[in-house]
Order: structure tokens, then sequence, then C-alpha cells
């Protein structure tokens, strides 16, 4: 029992890669670590979560556990997952389409291997709520965010 508190331990200090400031309180890692962990993800799971509209709110990249850029985003950029496509609007025009799958990201945690590389998906994927992290600061990565986008008639 000591070993798994020990574990959880380092991996709730390993997703703190980043120094603390006035956004990360409302997107917070440890937040999306504890809602992800209540649930039990496999690879249909993870996908099924993943598929449909998501759009870019807030990014933050960290070297070395130093803030060196955060904010919410200004551009819209829209990521249409479908079952094998992943399809990318930017200011509501269509930009690209790319193929995409599940990959084991580190260890336990999944991740989305594209053909062409988007850089806003990189890291490990994180669920709260209608809310996604693909958290890449733990190799000293940007960290971005998603929520649902719900497309409207």
């Amino acid at each position: 029992m000591k070993n798994l508190f020990f574990v959880l331990g380092i991996m709730l200090f390993s997703l703190n890669a980043c120094e603390e400031s006035s956004l990360r309180k409302e997107y917070n890692v440890q937040d999306f670590s504890s809602d992800h962990a209540s649930q039990s993800w496999d690879s249909t799971s993870t996908a099924n979560k993943l598929i449909g509209s998501w759009q870019w709110v807030y990014t933050e990249s960290c070297v070395e556990g130093n803030l060196t850029g955060e904010g919410k985003t200004s551009e819209e950029f829209i990521v249409e997952i479908r079952s094998t496509e992943i399809r990318i609007y930017r200011q509501d025009e269509f930009v690209e389409s790319t193929g995409w799958s599940l990959e084991i990201e580190d260890g336990s945690y999944f991740g989305i291997n594209t053909q062409s590389g988007i850089h806003q998906l990189r890291g490990r994927i994180l669920f709260s709520g209608d809310r996604i992290l693909f958290q890449n600061s733990y190799l000293d990565g940007t960290d971005n965010y998603f929520i649902k986008y719900l497309v409207e008639d």
C-alpha cells in the first residue's frame, strides 16, 4: 500500500511540471488528473470520449518547471475528431484533414498519433467533464486545453 501512495505521489508531482500562475486556477493539471483518474479508461472508452468537436481555449508552456508562456487562445481553432479522421478548422474555415490513432503515451495514458503533426494534440490525454487536456509538459512541452464545441444549427 505504501508503494501505491509513493507512485501516486510521484505521478502527481510529475503532472505539475510548471510553476503556479493566475490562469492555472481555471486550467489546473491536478484537477484534470483527479477527474481523469476517477474513471477507468481503455482504448475504446478513450476513443469514444474523443469523438466530437473541440475548441482550443488555453495553452501553457513550461521548460524545466518555469512558465514560459500561457494564455487563453484568441485564435478560433476547432478540432473535429471522427472515428478515422481529424478535421481542423481555423476561423470557421476548413484547413486540413488527417488520419489518427490512439497510442500509449506514457505508461497507462493514451495519446493521439496523427498522420500530420498537430502540435496542439501532443501529449497525454486527460479528461475532465466536457474538457480535454493534451498534457505535454511532463516532457517540457506545451499543454493544450480544449472544451467540447457545440455546433449551432
